[in-house]
């Protein structure tokens, strides 16, 4: 057998790609059957995200940036940190079209290594996956009384946290990854 492909599938709108096969020719990998994606109410543990833990590791790496030739920005993004408690990465990706629309996509991934230890599972480990899909026109966002000047929205962070606090609709999946070795 050889490394598999995927096939895309849909989850609340959201897309996901699937293991379809697994490399037969090493026995260390991990079989399909080990791992299970699966809706959850288990949200985040933002406690522990907020937590002042001494980081070992941390970076940013931009992926994609586009100023829409003077139209908007375009950028997707992806943070990574670890402390000893946990890892989290966050993938996202932002689109603001100046005047027409903004679009966010962010996708958190984080594992509790406290979790995994206090289990005394060392063959177990739970990743949970959050995903927050946001779309709106700028007739919309004036409707509901967010800022409607295109500056504001230049910045894939700022714009993320202004949307946050001004409210507006969101869609959120919660999914738990299982993976047993």
């Amino acid at each position: 057998g050889g490394r598999g492909g995927g096939e895309s599938v849909a989850v609340d709108g959201i897309s996901r790609m699937n293991i379809s096969e697994k490399n037969s020719d090493d026995d260390n990998s991990i079989s399909q059957k080990s791992i299970k994606w699966t809706l959850t109410e288990e949200k985040l543990d933002m406690a522990l995200l907020t937590r002042r833990d001494p980081i070992e590791l941390f970076d940013e790496v931009s992926l994609y940036e586009s100023e829409l030739d003077d139209h908007g920005v375009s950028s997707l993004s992806v943070k990574i940190r670890v402390t000893e408690s946990c890892w989290f990465l966050l993938l996202r990706f932002w689109l603001c079209v100046d005047g027409v629309l903004i679009r966010s996509r962010e996708t958190r991934l984080c594992c509790d290594l406290r979790r995994r230890r206090k289990e005394q599972q060392s063959s177990r480990v739970v990743v949970l996956r959050e995903t927050r899909a946001r779309e709106e026109t700028w007739s919309q966002l004036k409707d509901r009384g967010a800022p409607t000047d295109a500056k504001t929205y230049k910045d894939a962070e700022e714009a993320a946290s202004l949307l946050l606090a001004s409210g507006g609709p969101v869609h959120v999946v919660n999914e738990k990854l299982e993976i047993v070795f």
